[in-house]
């Protein structure tokens, strides 16, 4: 009786395009995994090992259009990527007659700062496009893409008190709120009163406002106050219904001001961005030691990326801005230091002694005596050259106070 027949299981191909795709998902599905993309890492490994032809992985190879991954837009490569790799949890052709069997469901992981913001709650495929064209791809992208400026619409007034031509904020309750049409376009018109007086809201090309904005919602607005036919009214104002447990994001505040691209508002920017900052921002590394930062009286990194966006006052503002600012120049900084230690080590250099004799004949060919600061400079600088350790020095003056000749004296010790 001959021994039974034993079925390849390319385990070890199957376990590295696993770790590609795997890499790849971490990415973002951006075709980086692999160098020179996805499509040739596929190839290269069917030529060098091959894959069982009956096997998961690759039917799932197989069912790549002819443009191969690279012609996927994100949404499909996340759907073939997420049939890829459950068919590589396996990797092992089932015997004939036998249903091939799944492999467990991974475990979910958590969230991280590093995390697609597609993570984040009403952020799907295509938002995620829109974001990825302000550089945006991760939930740490989105925290650090700070506003542009903040409107500050901190001050609540009453009707009665508003101003034309400011910029203002208000908290009124509906009287009524439609759908009307503005021009050549829908939009919505709506009436909010305090106990100061009424005025009128409109919302051009949005008309889907007058569906959130119920009669007699307290409702906070901000933006700029026009007055029509005598009557105060405010156009396209940022609103936000009233909810005293509930801390403002787009009106009643410092509001921030996002950088824009087609089809994605500052509003929605706020509101996503929002939800970041109270997921993750208490995850942020902080590069700089508790003492360090007691001793420079800075806020820590999470407080900081806080209040660059929803700041409680223009102080914190400033403040946060300081901090945010030294965490991006400290690196280069020290980069900057670091180079200049390895380059002035000892004997990098060959000492340019200029002996007293030809310095004294120089200046003596002169025709005029050096002063005390020219003195002092040139004594600096031959004290550099003397030495085995390469000099770092800048000679600066204005025009006339004698840089040339300092300056030629250091290129006699040169010669």
């Amino acid at each position: 009786m001959s021994p039974p027949r034993r079925t390849a299981t390319a385990a070890g191909p199957v376990e590295s395009l696993r770790k590609v795709l795997e890499l790849e998902r971490k990415k973002g599905y951006r075709d980086d995994a692999a160098v020179g993309g996805l499509d040739r890492f596929l190839r290269a490994m069917q030529e060098r090992d091959g894959l069982p032809d009956g096997s998961p992985v690759a039917q799932a190879v197989r069912e790549l259009p002819q443009g191969g991954y690279r012609a996927l837009d994100a949404p499909e490569r996340r759907r073939w990527l997420q049939e890829a790799l459950r068919a590589a949890g396996g990797g092992v052709t089932p015997a004939a007659g036998q249903p091939a069997r799944r492999p467990p469901p991974a475990p979910r992981t958590r969230p991280t700062l590093d995390s697609p913001v597609t993570v984040l709650k009403g952020v799907k495929e295509g938002l995620a496009v829109r974001y990825e064209k302000l550089g945006v791809r991760t939930v740490r992208d989105l925290l650090y893409l700070f506003p542009r400026r903040h409107n500050d619409y901190a001050k609540l007034r009453r009707i009665s008190e508003l101003t034309a031509g400011e910029e203002e904020t208000v908290r009124a309750r509906v009287w009524n709120a439609e759908e009307r049409q503005l021009g050549r376009r829908k939009g919505t018109e709506a009436t909010v009163g305090d106990d100061s007086g009424t005025m009128r809201v409109v919302w051009f090309n949005n008309p889907f406002v007058a569906r959130q904005l119920r009669t007699n919602a307290e409702v906070v607005l901000s933006g700029r106050v026009r007055a029509y036919r005598g009557r105060l009214t405010l156009e396209n104002p940022e609103y936000e219904l009233w909810d005293p447990k509930e801390e403002l994001t787009h009106t009643g505040r410092l509001v921030p001001v996002y950088p824009q691209t087609e089809h994605l508002s500052s509003r929605s920017i706020r509101r996503v961005t929002r939800q970041a900052l109270d997921d993750f921002a208490d995850a942020l590394p902080d590069p700089l030691p508790p003492e360090l930062r007691e001793r420079l009286r800075l806020m820590d990194v999470q407080q900081a990326v806080r209040q660059a966006h929803y700041p409680d006052s223009q102080e914190q503002l400033a403040a946060s801005r300081r901090r945010l600012a030294i965490d991006e120049m400290l690196p280069l900084q020290i980069s900057v230091l670091l180079r200049r230690r390895l380059w002035q080590q000892p004997g990098a250099a060959g000492a340019l002694a200029l002996p007293d004799a030809q310095r004294d004949a120089f200046l003596a060919a002169l025709p005029f005596a050096l002063t005390g600061a020219q003195q002092k400079s040139l004594d600096q600088i031959l004290s550099d050259l003397a030495r085995d350790v390469p000099m770092s020095r800048l000679l600066q003056g204005d025009v006339g106070s004698g840089k040339t000749v300092v300056a030629a004296c250091g290129l006699v010790a040169a010669a």
